[in-house]
């Protein structure tokens, strides 16, 4: 079987696994915010307008003023064969730089009527992250993935945000989420760092991906470590802890497929390929639900407590014997994706040529440390018994 199809099938197994995405950003107006922010600017749009008509109503009675002052010379000259000649004399002198003048105002005015009118910075800038934001949900859309946008708002509970984000199985967040640049964002990863229990894996995406990388690591320098990212001319950082794994990424330079193709580069290269089978079970458990509800709907549950309750066993006992059943039944209905077990075994036998070779360290240092560890549980379950 070809490397290449194997890879794009793990690959697709953990795209599956990430398939709901949450994305946290303060772009992400509500519709009414958006709505107002529109408004605003397209009457200052017209506004703007208004003025540069009112500017060329004013450039163009000037230039009337002038037409109609020669227009009075000519009548006069008339009078006069000598008086003429020195008007048509004055004329030449005269009338080229008022015509040229008049028709370079006018063309001035034109171009500026046709070009863009700004609006204020503050308004522009909050319109351009709004579109960027909402282009990475739809370009993530287009890829199949169902991203759920969370609007950052002063006064979001961050206990409740970070509970949202151990529940997705991944998350991507913007840095700078209101003015604090980046603390409350800091406070945000404090919280779920302190919950060693849940596996979160998040993506910062933002503009200032190195003050990012610098903050993370003043406040968290003991807690978390960061990662070596070989990304050639790119702005991306890492970092690990032990119930965390963060990557950074600058917006507008990566796309969106490049961005999920990293982080699941990197999710194997920490973690292996063997936690790929448990997103494959939970993938499959989860494309079976149907099947799941129809087997074990109603009446189940009345034939299962009168099986249970004839059975003698104590109540305490009754959740064991149900995990039992479950397990069973998992194990019966869902096999686990072979090709999980090529990569496991061609990557298995690259380290342990590094390893026979002794050229790789950090291989080494990890084999040593795993011995030392079963030599440990070895060791206690010695003393317990």
């Amino acid at each position: 079987m070809p490397a290449v199809e194997t890879t794009d099938d793990i690959y697709n197994i953990a795209r599956n696994y990430f398939k709901d995405i949450l994305y946290i950003d303060d772009a992400l107006k509500r519709p009414d915010d958006i709505k107002k922010l529109f408004e605003q600017s397209h009457s200052e749009v017209s506004v703007s307008v208004e003025k540069e008509l009112e500017q060329q109503k004013e450039q163009a009675s000037s230039s009337v003023s002038v037409e109609k002052e020669i227009e009075q010379q000519e009548e006069q000259a008339s009078s006069s064969v000598s008086v003429e000649k020195e008007i048509e004399q004055q004329k030449e002198q005269d009338t080229r730089p008022v015509t040229f003048k008049r028709k370079n105002e006018r063309t001035q005015a034109d171009e500026k009527q046709n070009a863009a009118i700004p609006v204020t910075d503050k308004k522009a800038e909050q319109l351009n992250e709004y579109f960027e934001a909402f282009n990475l949900v739809y370009n993530l859309n287009k890829l199949g993935y169902k991203v759920s946008p969370f609007y950052y708002e002063n006064r979001t509970n961050l206990e409740e945000l970070s509970l949202m984000i151990e529940r997705s199985h991944l998350t991507i967040m913007d840095w700078e989420l209101d003015e604090s640049k980046g603390d409350t964002t800091l406070q945000l990863l404090d919280l779920l760092f302190k919950n060693s229990n849940k596996m979160k894996l998040l993506i910062i995406y933002t503009k200032e991906p190195v003050a990012a990388r610098n903050s993370i690591n003043a406040k968290f320098n003991s807690d978390a470590r960061e990662m070596y990212l070989d990304i050639k001319g790119k702005e991306v950082y890492g970092f690990q802890t032990t119930s965390s794994l963060i990557i950074i990424c600058k917006k507008r330079e990566l796309e969106a497929d490049q961005i999920l193709n990293l982080f699941i580069d990197k999710l194997i290269s920490l973690f292996g390929y063997f936690p790929f089978v448990f997103f494959d079970t939970i993938n499959k458990i989860t494309e079976k639900s149907a099947q799941i509800l129809k087997k074990f709907s109603f009446p189940f549950d009345n034939a299962l407590m009168l099986q249970l309750y004839s059975s003698g066993l104590d109540m305490e006992d009754y959740s064991e014997v149900v995990s039992r059943m479950v397990n069973n039944h998992i194990t019966q209905t869902i096999e686990v994706n072979n090709k999980i077990f090529i990569k496991i075994s061609d990557s298995w036998k690259t380290n342990a040529k590094k390893l026979a070779d002794g050229k790789d360290e950090l291989i080494i240092k990890k084999v040593s440390e795993a011995i030392n560890e079963l030599s440990r549980i070895q060791d206690t379950k010695k003393q317990e018994k």
